[in-house]
């Protein structure tokens, strides 16, 4: 019975690999991720934080496989670098995270869990997950230099790594699975904001 159902799974992972490769969808619903904005903040009791707006799509045969029972893993990192005249620019601090999104076909909903805080989110509704994935805080965990602020940086991706097997490759191979925002660097000169 174990090897018939890992066969019938195994199966269907195949099928369903098959089917992201023929989807092919047109630029409208490829996918995409941007970070549109990033900026260094103060939170409500005056720590240190870096704030991130995202814009994220999924294009057809990610939307294909997450309605099929494969969850997604969307992994975020931070930096922040200090300028150097004449030398590669020092990173003085770091954090990655994930959030990992799910779909239940018996309830119809979506679940959103973060990786870092263990928080997990439910909605009925894609768009409110694109909105729920749209904002990222991190607070760092050191005081704010004084002297020689730093920039930041923030980049955003879906980890293939960790999609089925039958899928990595399709995912590997196809710009429908290419959700990498890319290093995306914030202005070292923005101002630190007081929070509400």
């Amino acid at each position: 019975m174990g090897f018939s159902m890992a066969f019938w799974r195994r199966l269907k992972l195949l099928l369903l690999a098959g089917l992201v490769v023929s989807c092919g969808g047109d630029d409208s619903t490829r996918a995409s991720a941007q970070v549109t904005d990033i900026r260094l903040a103060q939170g409500p009791e005056g720590e240190p934080r870096i704030e991130a707006s995202l814009a994220h799509q999924f294009g057809a045969p990610i939307l294909e496989a997450l309605h099929h029972g494969v969850s997604l893993t969307l992994e975020w990192r931070v930096e922040l670098l200090q300028e150097r005249d004449n030398w590669l620019d020092q990173r003085v601090w770091s954090q990655r995270g994930a959030r990992r999104i799910h779909f239940r076909p018996l309830s119809q909903r979506y679940t959103v869990v973060d990786e870092v805080t263990g928080q997990t989110s439910s909605y009925a509704e894609l768009d409110r997950v694109m909105e729920a994935l749209s904002v990222l805080t991190v607070d760092l965990d050191q005081p704010w230099p004084q002297s020689d602020p730093p920039y930041a940086r923030f980049r955003t991706r879906l980890v293939t790594a960790e999609l089925p097997p039958p899928l990595r490759l399709p995912s590997y191979l196809s710009a429908d699975w290419r959700l990498d925002s890319g290093w995306h660097r914030g202005d070292p000169a923005a101002a630190v904001d007081n929070g509400p």
